[in-house]
C-alpha cells in the first residue's frame, strides 16, 4: 500500500464526485469529504509542529470549510445525522484549536489537535463506524511540500 495508490485513489474519487453532480445526482461522498479532512489534517499537523503559523492557519481554514460543506449538506448514515454530529465533534474542538495555531503556542497545539482526534474518534463511533481510528500523522501526506517557514 503506497502513497501514490492512495493519491490516485483519491483523486478517482474526486473525480467520480465531480461527475455525479455534473449529471445532477443528488449523492454526497462522505468518504471523500473525509479524505479532505484527512488531508488538510495532516497538513496542519505537520505546520504546527514546525511552528509555521501562517501555513497551518492556511489548513486550519480548509479544514474548517470542509467540515461546514458537510455541515450544510443535511447528511445521514446509520440513523445519524452526520451534518449535526460534524457540529458538535468536529466544528466545535476545531474553533479550540484555531485559538492554539493563532497562539503560536507548540504545546497547546499538540493538546488541541489530539483533542480535535480524539473527537474525530467519537463522532466514528456515535454514528456506527468505530472502526474508523484516527491518530496524530506520523509522515507528511505529501514529502514534497515544506512545512516550515521560509
Amino acid at each position: 500500500y503506497s502513497l501514490k495508490a492512495s493519491e490516485q485513489k483519491m483523486e478517482r474519487l474526486l473525480k467520480e464526485e465531480t461527475e455525479d453532480h455534473e449529471e445532477g445526482e443528488e449523492h454526497y461522498e462522505l468518504a471523500v469529504a473525509m479524505g479532505r479532512f484527512q488531508l488538510y489534517a495532516n497538513k496542519l499537523w505537520f505546520s504546527g509542529i514546525a511552528g509555521n503559523t501562517e501555513l497551518s492557519d492556511f489548513y486550519y481554514h480548509e479544514l474548517e470549510e470542509a467540515m461546514e460543506e458537510v455541515a450544510e449538506e443535511e447528511l445521514t448514515e446509520n440513523g445519524q445525522s452526520i451534518s449535526e454530529q460534524i457540529k458538535i465533534w468536529g466544528l466545535e474542538p476545531l474553533e479550540k484549536l484555531e485559538e492554539a495555531v493563532d497562539s503560536g503556542d507548540k504545546q497547546a497545539f499538540e493538546q488541541s489537535y489530539d483533542a480535535l482526534v480524539s473527537s474525530c474518534n467519537g463522532c466514528h463511533v456515535t454514528c456506527g463506524y468505530s472502526w474508523v481510528r484516527i491518530k496524530r500523522p506520523e509522515t507528511p501526506a505529501f514529502d514534497n511540500q515544506w512545512y516550515t517557514k521560509n
